[in-house]
């Protein structure tokens, strides 16, 4: 039975997530905390919590201030990211600052349990937002595949589905997909057939 504690000043919102979890598990102990100094208190008192969902935005603490805090206190208690802005600045601080994923308060509800379950047995949730603009960097040679879509390719060459490669490599199918397109493009291929032939022939020549 998982212990988790929402931290939120934003009550809809933090009944609307324990709701959420419980369609996970019906038996999980979800307690929630208006502000910092009341989840200061939980983490402190009784079991561990098996994960902290933090809203970035809370009073009387600036930005990742109150992360940095809980961390300290609990230093093996995987805290998430819960925030209104997904800025790609915010995305790329919290993950270096090691929480456990970045869920923007648009995610839809399908998305957010996935990303829970991630986190849960121990996972990492990256926003398709960070991994787009992680693909959108220039490479040095034209038609270059990034390293994801290197990724996806290989899963395509192994016979994988989009829905099996978005499992595999923790992508949206949506994300699959526009990945797909651009390998396309990049390799010059017309489908998924065509995009497995190429691949073939590029293998051989460069077993040579």
């Amino acid at each position: 039975m998982p212990r988790i504690l929402i931290i939120d000043d934003h009550l809809l919102f933090a009944d609307m997530l324990r709701e959420l979890v419980r369609i996970i598990d019906a038996e999980a102990q979800v307690d929630t905390a208006a502000n910092f100094a009341a989840a200061e208190r939980a983490l402190k008192a009784g079991e561990p919590y098996d994960l902290l969902l933090l809203d970035l935005n809370m009073p009387g603490v600036s930005g990742m201030s109150a992360f940095e805090k809980l961390k300290a206190i609990g230093p093996e208690t995987p805290i998430a990211i819960v925030s209104g802005q997904a800025r790609l600045s915010d995305i790329r601080n919290a993950l270096k600052a090691g929480a456990a994923g970045f869920l923007p308060k648009t995610i839809k509800s399908q998305v957010f349990l996935n990303a829970l379950r991630l986190m849960l047995s121990g996972g990492r949730y990256i926003p398709d937002a960070m991994l787009a603009s992680e693909e959108e960097e220039p490479t040095d040679e034209k038609g270059q595949l990034t390293p994801r879509e290197n990724d996806v390719f290989e899963a395509l060459m192994g016979g994988r589905s989009n829905t099996e490669i978005a499992a595999m490599l923790q992508l949206s199918e949506a994300t699959v997909k526009m990945h797909m397109q651009h390998i396309f493009q990049k390799i010059g291929a017309r489908n998924r057939g065509d995009a497995i032939r190429i691949g073939l022939l590029r293998s051989h020549v460069e077993s040579y």
